[in-house]
């Protein structure tokens, strides 16, 4: 069983490739609840998302990094 695991955990990305490997945008929709979503390339795409929901659009802390 440990054998296994071990296996699992190597099979995983390692987080900081994941994270440079993701196309980077410039604005984040961020929900109500606190939850965020940084799939906008625009703030129109990102005000047009957020319409009705109670989200602000707010430009990503990471994008150019």
């Amino acid at each position: 069983m440990a054998a296994l695991m071990t296996v699992a955990v190597v099979a995983l990305p390692d987080p900081a490739e994941a994270a440079r490997a993701r196309p980077q945008t410039k604005w984040c929709l961020r929900g109500p609840t606190g939850g965020q979503a940084c799939l906008y390339h625009t703030f129109e795409q990102c005000r047009k998302a957020a319409h009705g929901t109670g989200g602000v659009c707010r430009r990503n802390p990471r994008y150019g990094r």
